[in-house]
């Protein structure tokens, strides 16, 4: 039996979180913020790291149409694949403040769409699941992992040793590391 947390106020959950993205962006230079947001502006790539996309800067037709066209690649950055807190990945983070955050209230958090580790895995694009071994979303990205290569499809997962949930972001050697790992994986799939 796994002792919960006392329930924290939304108004503390929001200033830790800011506080940490503002740690971890306070320290890049420009030119490396310049850098990744131009990789995050490219077509094909659709990121979910730190959370659900942001698309309320999109134009909405080119929205409607990256999300009916199948991209050649998905690269996954620490995701939380279950936030119905059903399996043992998502039982770690059931009581975390994001949760309802992205959610709300609804009455079936298996839905795949909240979901996705539930969903029909089959037919998906190849898939590079990035993840640090002190995340705390790591058994997700495991399970998720068996998952996508059980339903037949092409599943490469990276674990990076000692890397914490967000790492991809910090300044430092791991990071790079993956960074160039994701950028050349997605090179090789999106080529052409």
């Amino acid at each position: 039996m796994t002792e919960r947390r006392p329930p924290r106020g939304a108004a503390h959950e929001l200033e830790r979180y800011a506080g940490l993205f503002s740690a971890r962006t306070r320290v890049m230079r420009s030119s490396a913020m310049r850098d990744l947001m131009a990789v995050t502006v490219r077509p094909e790539v659709i990121s979910l790291a730190g959370g659900l996309p942001d698309t309320s800067t999109f134009d909405p037709a080119l929205f409607a149409r990256l999300m009916s066209e199948m991209p050649p690649a998905a690269a996954l950055q620490y995701g939380a694949f279950d936030l119905s807190g059903r399996t043992p990945g998502g039982r770690l983070y059931a009581d975390e403040f994001f949760i309802d955050a992205y959610v709300g209230a609804v009455d079936d958090r298996t839905n795949p769409d909240i979901s996705p580790i539930f969903g029909d895995l089959h037919g998906l694009p190849p898939a590079l699941l990035s993840i640090g071994t002190k995340d705390l979303l790591l058994e997700d990205s495991l399970a998720m992992a068996m998952r996508l290569s059980a339903a037949g499809g092409e599943v490469d997962l990276r674990v990076y040793p000692e890397s914490p949930h967000g790492f991809l972001s910090f300044p430092i050697a791991m990071a790079t590391a993956a960074n160039d790992d994701i950028e050349s994986w997605l090179a090789e799939r999106c080529a052409g």
